[in-house]
């Protein structure tokens, strides 16, 4: 019996309803270094284990995911409100928003909203979180 555990980068796309799934397998999680082809909005990293065994390959579920990392700029409810002043079209995300208690979301460079969980953050965020902490470290 051999186990395996593997990297997956899960980048998301715009599509026609929702967001659609690209899944590649990867040797790093650093999220500096997932290849951008300037359509994706946003990805995440997850782990998935397989068992080898008498020639079968068996599973596991899915774990260890981390954080969304989206491509655009993080808007707040507050935010989401003023623009709609001037683009009624934003209503109905204002709503939305407060119904499921969604304090922000990201505007992707793609132009879509995407909710945005607590530990979510853009990738410029997170370049502004790891310059810092290298300038911690120094």
């Amino acid at each position: 019996m051999e186990k395996i555990k593997k990297s997956y980068v899960e980048k998301i796309y715009r599509g026609l309803l929702f967001s659609e799934s690209v899944i590649d397998e990867v040797e790093s999680r650093d999220p500096l270094l997932v290849e951008d082809d300037g359509s994706m909005q946003g990805f995440r990293f997850y782990d998935q284990e397989k068992i080898l065994y008498a020639g079968r390959t068996f599973v596991g579920d899915n774990s260890n995911f981390s954080p969304w990392y989206f491509l655009g700029d993080r808007l707040s409810i507050e935010e989401v409100k003023e623009l709609s002043k001037h683009n009624k079209g934003l209503n109905i995300l204002v709503s939305n928003m407060e119904y499921n208690k969604i304090p922000y979301v990201c505007l992707t460079r793609v132009g879509s909203y995407l909710p945005m969980g607590e530990k979510d953050m853009t990738i410029d965020e997170y370049k502004e979180v790891i310059g810092s902490t290298r300038k911690l470290d120094k």
